[in-house]
């Protein structure tokens, strides 16, 4: 329609190719009697212009034509309320459609892949022009620094591909943007050693691996922390026979406080079996225009993108033991509405393709912001269908900058209900019941968490050090408690955040994973020292663009153990509202109890992180002598 109406590419004296549908078309029609207007009068001179037909021709199927126009302009014309979803198959390279209200709700129609159509929102987002990040005038940026690289920092190197696969370039997230050629293995801004290279691995002592953790605090590069591999130890055979016993005699829940590194061996099994078949689900709601235009300030990406990410960190796992074939599929369910819309309306959509959820072996969801309550309900809702009998599968969430908890703080005063209709002020208002941990949503979204820890469901839990829109205690879902719960930072190189404060909010996360969970009141204190002014660029567009996030999350479902008995999850200050008392005289107590906790692990280098925590916080005070 597009080349319609400007003219197109034969304004330039390009003919478009001639194929079975132009001809049929030109057959049955006579260009006199086709009323296309132009913009040009060139076209109309040469009798160049396209039939409608040719326009048009987005399937292969003469018979579904009809049926996608249908899909197409009923996306392509929403406005306020939208419900699709866009199925692949990788191994036959055949994409479906269906659109939630038109016949392809519950028939799916074939369509061809780079006609795909697009929401008037993903439109509008894209063309947001992200702003310039302003640095804070009362701390200097990352280059004024002059901080000085140590050996350890000159040990980044970038991971090489693996053998017969061809890698699919990343799209760029900025003009210096590395994060998605990271090593798997990176904790706080250094290269750990691979847990697959070696046989020994599982052998290690921990003093090796302390040896291994010449780290710096996070400065230069956009990554995860901490990693997989300083946070967990692999499990020796004492430590299940322990765990096996508690399981026999007590037929109680272990006294695990968290899940361990499975052995190579058990890893490469895992690889062969989901060699078969791997089903990737990502989930994406698009908010109100104008609430992202000035809130949000930044495109939040779409079901399709975050699919094609997840399916390559599927494809790069299973790739490292030189296995050429993978049966995989993703189904990108997108739209807008409200969460109980978007849930429903997406869960009918799935009906669609039961047999291939039935069948996977790997089931991994991704999402991010206002779309992960949405994924997680709708996970909850295909675990408790008898039919599909996933009890068995090994299942995954990842989650980037989640509103798992509700935006920001205080961020409900800046909307202004007229400037939006009934419906979006609905779906505005609905992220903000989440700030109430009483609230129907909340509770209901705690129930789904809870029930899928315990269904043995792999959460990997991250967020952002300084999103302006969802904070990281939301994010990482600050309130609950879980062994099958990995919470992790992404770091952001060019946020004006001290390196301090990061290297702290990594500690924190670090031993949250390793069950000491009695820090969370810490993290909430440290936001008010992360948080930029609105208008400034931040990373919570940015997030769902890590390659190394998607890495992380189908390594901590695929390489952890499982616990051996069900375990409910552990909810803290869950009162009238989400925020608690806060006391800032309560911030050294609670540092010194965290640094109790660091000093009693073993093996994550925990002297070694302490040393870096002081060496930061001794160059903060420097900093803050200069500036004064």
């Amino acid at each position: 329609m597009k080349n319609r109406l400007l003219g197109g590419p034969h304004l330039w004296g390009h003919q478009l190719p001639q194929t079975k549908t132009n001809r049929q078309s030109t057959s049955k029609f006579n260009h006199q009697d086709l009323q296309i207007p132009q913009r040009s009068w060139f076209p109309w001179l040469f009798f160049q212009g396209p039939s409608i037909l040719d326009s048009e021709s987005d399937t292969e199927d003469k018979g579904d034509l009809e049926t996608f126009r249908e899909a197409k302009l009923a996306i392509e014309l929403s406005k306020e309320s939208c419900h699709y979803a866009v199925y692949k198959d990788y191994d036959l390279n055949e994409v479906y459609l269906a659109v939630h209200g038109t016949s392809t709700e519950n028939t799916p129609v074939k369509f061809n892949e780079k006609k795909q159509p697009i929401m008037p929102h993903q439109h509008l987002e894209n063309a947001i022009t992200e702003p310039k990040t302003v640095l804070s005038p009362e701390y200097p940026s990352l280059d004024q620094r002059n901080i000085p690289q140590d050996e350890s920092t000159q040990e980044l190197t970038h991971a090489k591909p693996a053998v017969n696969y061809r890698q699919r370039q990343p799209q760029s997230v900025s003009a210096n943007d590395s994060s998605s050629v990271l090593p798997d293995d990176i904790v706080n801004g250094v290269t750990a050693k691979n847990n697959h290279n070696g046989e020994n691995h599982a052998n290690r002592s921990s003093t090796a691996l302390s040896a291994s953790l010449k780290s710096e605090c996070p400065r230069r590069e956009n990554t995860v922390y901490p990693g997989l591999d300083c946070n967990f130890r692999v499990i020796t055979l004492s430590t299940k026979l322990r765990l096996w016993g508690e399981a026999m005699i007590h037929k109680e829940p272990t006294s695990e406080r968290h899940i361990y590194k499975s052995t190579r061996p058990s890893v490469e099994r895992k690889r062969k079996v989901i060699a078969r078949n791997a089903l990737v689900i990502s989930v994406h709601t698009f908010l109100p225009t104008k609430f992202v235009r000035s809130v949000i300030l930044q495109s939040t990406g779409n079901a399709s993108l975050i699919a094609l990410n997840a399916v390559d960190s599927v494809r790069r796992w299973v790739a490292q033991d030189n296995l050429d074939h993978l049966n995989i599929k993703s189904i990108a369910l997108d739209g807008i509405g409200t969460t109980l819309a978007r849930t429903e309306r997406s869960i009918e959509l799935l009906n669609s393709w039961n047999h291939e959820i039935r069948n996977a072996d790997l089931i991994f969801v991704a999402s991010n912001s206002a779309a992960s309550p949405v994924a997680i309900q709708i996970l909850d809702h295909i675990m408790k269908t008898p039919h599909l009998g996933l009890e068995h599968q090994r299942v995954g969430f990842l989650s980037m900058s989640g509103a798992l908890s509700g935006p920001l703080i205080g961020l409900d005063t800046k909307v202004i209900r007229r400037a939006y209709s009934y419906n979006e002020y609905d779906i505005i208002n609905e992220m903000f019941e989440l700030l109430k941990s009483n609230s129907a949503l909340s509770r209901k979204l705690a129930a789904s968490i809870d029930f899928l820890c315990q269904m043995n469901v792999k959460f990997t839990l991250a967020g952002s050090v300084d999103d302006q829109f969802i904070p990281i205690f939301s994010s990482v879902y600050n309130q609950v408690s879980h062994p099958n719960i990995f919470k992790c930072l992404f770091n952001d190189k060019k946020a004006d955040v001290p390196p301090f404060i990061t290297q702290l909010m990594v500690i924190i996360l670090t031993m949250e994973n390793l069950g000491h969970n009695d820090h969370h009141l810490l993290l909430r204190d440290l936001l008010e020292l992360t948080q930029v002014p609105l208008a400034t660029r931040t990373s919570h567009g940015l997030i769902h663009k890590s390659f190394h996030l998607y890495d992380i999350g189908v390594r901590f479902a695929m390489e952890t153990t499982s616990l051996k008995m069900r375990k409910a999850a552990l909810f803290k200050c869950m009162g009238q509202n989400s925020e608690p008392e806060r006391n800032i005289y309560h911030l050294p107590w609670n540092v010194r109890g965290l640094v109790d906790d660091l000093l009693k692990t073993k093996h994550i280098g925990s002297v070694r992180l302490l040393k870096n925590l002081v060496t930061e916080f001794q160059k903060l005070g420097a900093c803050d002598e200069t500036m004064a």
